[in-house]
Protein backbone atom coordinates (compact mmCIF):
# COMPACT_ATOMS: atom_id res chain seq x y z
CA UNK A 1 0.00 0.00 0.00
CA UNK A 2 2.90 2.34 0.72
CA UNK A 3 4.23 2.00 -2.82
CA UNK A 4 0.86 3.08 -4.23
CA UNK A 5 0.87 6.12 -1.97
CA UNK A 6 4.44 6.93 -3.03
CA UNK A 7 3.48 6.68 -6.69
CA UNK A 8 0.49 8.94 -6.11
CA UNK A 9 2.75 11.46 -4.36
CA UNK A 10 5.19 11.37 -7.29
CA UNK A 11 2.38 11.95 -9.77
CA UNK A 12 1.09 14.82 -7.64
CA UNK A 13 4.56 16.42 -7.63
CA UNK A 14 4.78 16.14 -11.40
CA UNK A 15 1.37 17.71 -11.95
CA UNK A 16 2.16 20.55 -9.55
CA UNK A 17 5.48 21.13 -11.29
CA UNK A 18 3.78 21.23 -14.70
CA UNK A 19 1.15 23.65 -13.38
CA UNK A 20 3.85 25.96 -11.99
CA UNK A 21 5.69 25.83 -15.31
CA UNK A 22 2.53 26.75 -17.20
CA UNK A 23 1.77 29.56 -14.76
CA UNK A 24 5.33 30.94 -14.99
CA UNK A 25 5.42 30.69 -18.77
CA UNK A 26 8.20 28.10 -18.90
CA UNK A 27 8.27 25.51 -21.68
CA UNK A 28 6.01 22.53 -21.11
CA UNK A 29 8.73 20.02 -21.99
CA UNK A 30 10.77 21.02 -18.96
CA UNK A 31 10.20 18.22 -16.46
CA UNK A 32 10.69 17.81 -12.78
CA UNK A 33 13.92 15.96 -12.00
CA UNK A 34 14.16 13.76 -8.95
CA UNK A 35 17.91 13.42 -9.59
CA UNK A 36 18.27 17.19 -9.45
CA UNK A 37 16.18 17.37 -6.32
CA UNK A 38 18.34 14.68 -4.72
CA UNK A 39 21.52 16.61 -5.56
CA UNK A 40 20.04 19.78 -4.03
CA UNK A 41 19.01 17.97 -0.85
CA UNK A 42 22.40 16.28 -0.48
CA UNK A 43 24.14 19.62 -1.05
CA UNK A 44 22.11 21.20 1.77
CA UNK A 45 22.86 18.28 4.10
CA UNK A 46 26.60 18.36 3.36
CA UNK A 47 26.66 22.13 3.77
CA UNK A 48 25.02 21.78 7.18
CA UNK A 49 27.49 19.14 8.40
CA UNK A 50 30.75 20.23 6.73
CA UNK A 51 30.31 23.79 5.50
CA UNK A 52 30.93 24.80 1.89
CA UNK A 53 33.88 22.39 1.37
CA UNK A 54 33.70 18.62 1.85
CA UNK A 55 36.41 17.07 4.06
CA UNK A 56 39.40 15.46 2.35
CA UNK A 57 38.96 12.04 4.00
CA UNK A 58 36.90 8.85 3.67
CA UNK A 59 33.69 10.61 4.73
CA UNK A 60 34.12 13.22 2.00
CA UNK A 61 34.80 10.50 -0.59
CA UNK A 62 31.67 8.62 0.46
CA UNK A 63 29.62 11.80 0.21
CA UNK A 64 30.95 12.48 -3.28
CA UNK A 65 29.90 8.95 -4.25
CA UNK A 66 26.39 9.60 -2.91
CA UNK A 67 26.10 12.86 -4.81
CA UNK A 68 27.49 11.45 -8.07
CA UNK A 69 25.26 8.40 -8.01
CA UNK A 70 22.28 9.99 -9.83
CA UNK A 71 24.67 11.13 -12.59
CA UNK A 72 23.45 8.32 -14.86
CA UNK A 73 20.27 10.38 -15.20
CA UNK A 74 19.80 13.74 -16.91
CA UNK A 75 21.47 16.62 -15.15
CA UNK A 76 25.03 15.27 -15.17
CA UNK A 77 26.40 18.79 -15.60
CA UNK A 78 24.51 19.89 -12.50
CA UNK A 79 26.13 17.13 -10.44
CA UNK A 80 29.58 17.97 -11.81
CA UNK A 81 29.12 21.67 -10.95
CA UNK A 82 27.99 20.79 -7.43
CA UNK A 83 30.99 18.53 -6.93
CA UNK A 84 33.40 21.16 -8.27
CA UNK A 85 32.00 23.69 -5.82
CA UNK A 86 32.39 21.41 -2.81
CA UNK A 87 35.73 19.68 -3.46
CA UNK A 88 38.62 20.31 -1.09
CA UNK A 89 41.06 22.98 -2.24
Amino acid sequence: MASVAAKHAEIDLRYKSAARAARDGRPAERRFSFAGRRVNELDRIFDYFYGPILPDDDAGADDVFLMARPSRHPGVDRVARALDATRPG
